[in-house]
């Protein structure tokens, strides 16, 4: 789009927009991840927002089809105008009534927007072309250029050659109830909305807003990234949104890697809330890079990803480096709560798991998750190498179900259901429910790799039906990995732990020779039936999935060890379900089964397979 008159020139307006490079990170294999120079398009996230009452569908509605359309008579003056594109419009009208509305995206595309004005689409018709938006157009905040649609349903973009909606060196734009369509996810090089800053001098351009948004059919659907530094953008709001049946990603933010928080970072103050991001299967012809992932953070300090739900994604990946449902690489201070990761995949031997803080992440947070049904790890904290480092990273009050269920004979069959490896320090793992019913022998619950230093692990659930409670790479020394208070119990025949190279089948012969789940000489932790059954589905979970709790009398109620008292480690005020906890030394991730008053869904499905441990 042109610059406005009277308006100095911004750099790069004359330019057009250009496919821009990025490094993403090779995901997956601890020993093979490398960094891979990949062309890619910005990135924005957008959400859904779910229907929690009683009797409503876990599915997610459509991102905003029930949205009320913008009126027609805000028309205002020159800074609030609103324009319009109809279907039945004529090129050569005015374009700012229904009745004298443009015809073609191509004519909205030459009009200079100011902040403040509108372009609405005619809901329920389809358009051909695309948008873009340069430095020079729009960039207030305060007072967002707004593109949506107007009358009944949502309008179409669709695009085969280039994304729908471009943003680029310039923001204070708003996306609204709009559906935007690609050629298909293995026909396309672009992202369905691609916004991304090249500006000089680490430049943030602030205010960017994509609500009920539905973008299908492009290599990613949602693109937000810097090309220049740390240039990028802040204040970036994704709610109310589906992307799905993209190749790979559905949505990804990105910058430069390796970054670390001394240095900055591209996006600053990100919300993804209600996202549905499903069937981005990832490219079958690239073996290095990660694709085929729901939602991918890279580039982000300060992020917020909830109420969201990645699922069916990555199972055309045959890489090295694998893909995860929602995962943050190359960020800082993002916090991952109230989601649910299930049923993701992957077509090779690495990763395919819900969720992951990965290299050169630090001080973020994944709590209050659900996975079940992942080929990979429930959840996943890694850096790979040691110019990738990670510190300071949480894992609470999350519950896994039967992840880990590659059928590939290989790496990925013995990630576990909790991984953490790498080069990885002061990582804290705490109040978890861990679950394993019915899978193979090689998969453990939890899965230590190697050069961690000052990981804790405690009062955690570790429930197996078959296989090994723990399997780590090497021996470790309390100071690199010390587990205090957890419940380790075995529905198989016999216990079974593996510590580097050596097994141990009872609690007690493992803590004589290691040292661990002992505290100040007193012996923690225990091997006895904690006590869980099925318990209601959480509130927040769209997806109504019941999940293992304590009962009555339960010993994982009581079991586990005060963190508050003997680390200073402050556990939060709540579990899972939102309940306030007011049994410090509690076991895994609940405290209680609540009443549907406190935290439970009124409705609630099955958990499959069944989760019942005891009593």
């Amino acid at each position: 789009m042109t610059q406005p008159p009277g308006e100095e020139p911004d750099e790069n307006l004359d330019a057009p927009a250009p496919q821009h490079v990025l490094i993403k990170p090779v995901h997956g294999n601890a020993r093979r991840r490398t960094l891979l120079l990949l062309l890619a398009t910005g990135l924005t996230v957008v959400g859904i927002h779910f229907g929690l009452a009683a009797g409503k569908s876990a599915t997610p509605s459509a991102a905003g089809s029930s949205g009320s359309p913008p009126s027609p008579s805000a028309s205002g003056g020159a800074a609030g105008l609103t324009y319009y594109v109809s279907s039945t419009g004529s090129d050569s009208a005015a374009g700012t009534s229904p009745a004298t509305a443009w015809r073609t995206l191509a004519r909205a595309d030459q009009q200079s927007f100011r902040p403040g004005q509108r372009l609405l689409l005619q809901g329920g018709a389809t358009f051909t072309g695309s948008l873009e938006f340069k430095a020079g157009v729009a960039g207030d905040a305060a007072h967002p250029v707004v593109v949506g649609s107007y009358g009944t349903g949502q309008a179409v973009i669709s695009s085969a050659h280039a994304p729908a909606v471009t943003i680029y060196n310039t923001a204070g734009i708003t996306l609204q109830n709009l559906t935007i369509k690609g050629p298909g996810a293995n026909s396309s090089a672009n992202a369905g909305v691609d916004v991304y800053n090249t500006l000089s001098g680490n430049r943030k351009l602030a205010g960017l807003t994509l609500t009920g948004l539905d973008v299908s059919g492009y290599r990613d659907g949602i693109s937000i990234g810097g090309g220049a530094g740390t240039a990028g953008f802040t204040d970036v709001s994704i709610t109310d949104t589906k992307a799905h049946a993209n190749r790979d990603n559905g949505i990804i933010t990105f910058g430069p890697s390796d970054l670390k928080p001394s240095a900055g970072y591209p996006i600053q103050s990100l919300t993804i809330s209600g996202v549905a991001a499903y069937d981005n299967l990832g490219n079958a012809s690239d073996h290095q890079g990660s694709t085929g992932s729901g939602i991918s953070l890279g580039g982000v300090s300060g992020g917020t990803v909830e109420n969201s739900v990645a699922y069916g994604n990555g199972g055309d990946c045959d890489s090295e480096s694998g893909p995860v449902g929602i995962w943050a690489h190359d960020s800082t201070g993002v916090v991952i709560e109230h989601n649910v990761s299930y049923s993701n995949r992957t077509a090779g031997y690495t990763d395919g798991g819900g969720f992951d803080l990965d290299q050169s992440t630090f001080d973020s947070v994944l709590e209050y998750n659900l996975t079940y049904n992942n080929y990979g790890p429930g959840y996943m904290v890694y850096a790979g190498h040691s110019s990738a480092a990670s510190s300071g990273n949480v894992v609470r009050f999350n519950v896994s179900m039967n992840d880990a269920l590659s059928p590939t004979d290989n790496d990925s069959i013995t990630y576990g259901l909790l991984m953490v490896d790498g080069y990885e320090t002061d990582v804290e793992v705490y109040h978890n429910t861990v679950v394993q019913n019915g899978h193979g022998a090689e998969s453990p619950l939890l899965n230590l790799g190697s050069s961690l230093h000052g990981a804790s692990i405690r009062d955690n659930v570790f429930i197996a039906e078959f296989g090994s409670l723990i399997k780590t790479s090497s021996s470790f020394h309390t100071s690199q990995v010390e587990l205090q208070g957890n419940a380790y119990y075995s529905l198989a025949a016999h216990w079974r732990l593996q510590w580097g190279g050596n097994s141990y089948t009872s609690l007690s012969d493992w803590r004589a020779s290691t040292g661990q789940e002992t505290l100040n000489g007193n012996d923690t932790g225990s091997s006895t039936d904690p006590g869980l059954a099925q318990g209601p589905a959480a509130s927040w979970d769209p997806t109504h999935t019941q999940v293992p709790v304590p009962q009555p009398g339960a010993a994982a109620a009581t079991a586990g060890i005060d963190l508050s008292t003997n680390f200073g480690t402050n556990p939060g005020n709540l579990d899972y379900y939102g309940q306030a906890v007011s049994i410090p030394a509690m076991q895994g991730a609940v405290m209680a089964a609540p009443s549907s008053a406190a935290g439970a869904a009124t409705t609630t499905a099955s958990a499959s397979p069944s989760t019942t441990t005891g009593n």
